[in-house]
This record gives C-alpha cells, sequence and structure tokens, in this order.
C-alpha cells in the first residue's frame, strides 16, 4: 500500500508539474504570419502561434500542448504584415489580424482596395472551438482610408446621425452608396460592414 501510495503521489506532483508548465504557455492556434521582409511563418500540426493580443508580440510555440511545449520565438509586430489564425477544428473560418501602431492588433473584419474595416479590442480576442471570434473588454470599429484611421467607437452601439454623417463624408466620391447609407439602421459593425459596396466614382 505504501509503494501504491507513493507512485500515486509522484503521479499527481508529475501532473500537476505539467499543468503549471502550461500555464505558462499561452493559448495557441495554427496561422500564417506574413512578415514585412517577404519571408512567411506557417503554425500547423505542433508548431501554434499565440492569438494576437493588444500590443503583445506575436509567440510561435513548438510542441504545443505538450510536455515539451516551449516558446520557441518572438516577433515584434512591427514586423508584421499580417497574422492570419485559425483553430484546428474550423479551418474554414480564419480570422486575420494588423498591427495598428496607435491601438494594437485589430481584426480585418472588411477589406476593399479603397477602404478597410478593422475591430480593436480593449482586452484582445478569443476565437472559440467553431471557430467564432468574440471580442474581450471594450471595441473600437476603425476605418482605414487613404492611410488614415477613423474611429466610430463601439461596435455594438447605434450609429447616431453624427457618426453617419463622418462616415458619408468619407464616402461621398461614391453618390450611390452614400444615399444607402441614409436609410441605414441599426448597430455601427452592422452598417461598416456594408462599406464593402463602396466603388468610388473617381478612383
Amino acid at each position: 500500500m505504501t509503494r501504491i501510495y507513493a507512485l500515486l503521489l509522484i503521479a499527481c506532483l508529475s501532473f500537476s508539474s505539467l499543468t503549471a508548465d502550461a500555464r505558462k504557455i499561452p493559448r495557441s492556434l495554427y496561422g500564417h504570419i506574413s512578415l514585412t521582409s517577404g519571408d512567411s511563418i506557417i503554425a500547423e500540426d505542433t508548431i501554434r502561434v499565440s492569438i494576437p493580443q493588444k500590443k503583445k508580440k506575436l509567440e510561435i510555440i513548438a510542441n504545443a500542448y505538450t510536455h515539451k511545449s516551449k516558446i520557441e520565438r518572438v516577433i515584434d509586430p512591427d514586423s508584421v504584415r499580417a497574422a492570419t489564425i485559425w483553430t484546428p477544428s474550423a479551418p474554414e473560418r480564419p480570422h486575420t489580424f494588423v498591427f495598428l501602431k496607435e491601438y494594437g492588433w485589430c481584426q480585418e473584419v472588411e477589406h476593399s482596395p479603397y477602404i478597410t474595416l478593422y475591430c480593436y479590442a480593449s482586452k484582445g480576442f478569443h476565437i472559440s472551438g467553431n471557430g467564432g471570434i468574440w471580442i474581450r473588454g471594450k471595441g473600437k470599429m476603425l476605418v482605414l482610408k487613404g492611410g488614415k484611421i477613423y474611429d466610430f467607437g463601439q461596435p455594438d452601439k447605434k450609429l447616431d446621425k453624427k457618426l453617419l454623417a463622418k462616415f458619408e463624408s468619407l464616402v461621398a466620391d461614391d453618390p450611390d452608396y452614400a444615399a444607402y447609407l441614409r436609410t441605414a439602421r441599426g448597430r455601427r459593425d452592422k452598417i461598416l460592414r456594408s462599406l464593402v459596396m463602396y466603388n468610388p466614382k473617381n478612383l
């Protein structure tokens, strides 16, 4: 009995040690990291990448979720052109993140050749097993046009007349889309996602 008890104690201590080590490694997923140098990093199989959060550096993790798990490489956000992340269980639902210096890591929500919509989360993002993405903390909807970022506030709030007028002024060179916006109602994120319809006539 004493020997059995000793073996059980060792097993419990080993499990506790692994759990403690695992807590040091951030939750990580599959991904494709495109660097400004033109190189890229693929994180699949036993290689994972940390979920882009706030202004933190990206971490490439080897032997993820095993007792040999370790952070193999740390990547400065300024050296990343874009990071596309997905869960192993939902590869058909990838999420692309871009680092905006004024804010941090932002999810690219909609993109066109003329205008891009991003979402910033003050406490980062959570990506669930089915590929869904959730905001932690307060979110901001950001529109990038002509190299300038415009802040449209929290995604779940209504787009009031003042902000709607601000958005209309950004797309005034597409009269058809601007006219559509005048009739738009509802949450900011829903309305702003329609910017993929924007097609400026003078470009």
